[in-house]
């Protein structure tokens, strides 16, 4: 009995060690994705639709790794209420692209992103990206301006676990603010 015991012991020792949200994460690599355009005062107005795509490449140069894209696209689908002008027409993108290593540390290639305005212009464009451990504090974060509709920033050594990547822009025709955040 007790050459039954102990190895089950060990067992259940090991898998008590081990975060189980872990396992549950690594498994689902697609992510989430959360899309608002809020008032100047941060009255959420409309929750925007989000489609997402997600790639993988294998073969990478560090053995038991694969190359994960994960792109999501938010559109405007509603008018605002009230007298204000409908804020149709205004789509973004927004891409993390990374190596999935075996375990905890993975490492990021590219965070990237758009606003396709149509006939609206907006300002006050800001980009913030982060990396996670697996217990959920944040290692490291950089934040961007972009002076155009469209960035792609390719950071060195930015590992963790989970990579978040948010954008903002200032719808101009209504002075509302646009939301975007993606996570792996």
């Amino acid at each position: 009995m007790k050459k039954f015991i102990c190895p089950l012991l060990c067992f259940c020792f090991l898998i008590s060690c081990f975060p189980l949200a872990a396992c549950a994460a690594e498994a689902n690599p697609i992510g989430s994705a959360y899309a608002v355009i809020k008032d100047e005062n941060g009255n959420i107005l409309e929750h925007l639709d989000v489609e997402v795509s997600v790639s993988e490449a294998t073969g990478n140069s560090r053995s038991g790794s694969s190359t994960r894209t994960i792109t999501y696209t938010a559109r405007s689908s509603e008018t605002s209420s009230g007298t204000s002008a409908p804020m149709d027409g205004i789509t973004a993108t927004l891409s993390i692209s990374w190596n999935d290593f075996l375990g905890f540390e993975n490492q990021a290639n590219i965070f990237s992103g758009a606003w396709a305005v149509g006939d609206e212009t907006i300002s006050s464009r800001f980009v913030y990206y982060s990396a996670y451990d697996v217990y959920g504090n944040c290692n490291q974060s950089l934040s961007k301006t972009p002076s155009s509709n469209s960035f792609s920033y390719t950071p060195s050594n930015f590992t963790g676990y989970r990579f978040y990547l948010t954008s903002y822009a200032t719808i101009a025709s209504t002075g509302n603010r646009l939301e975007f955040t993606i996570h792996t």
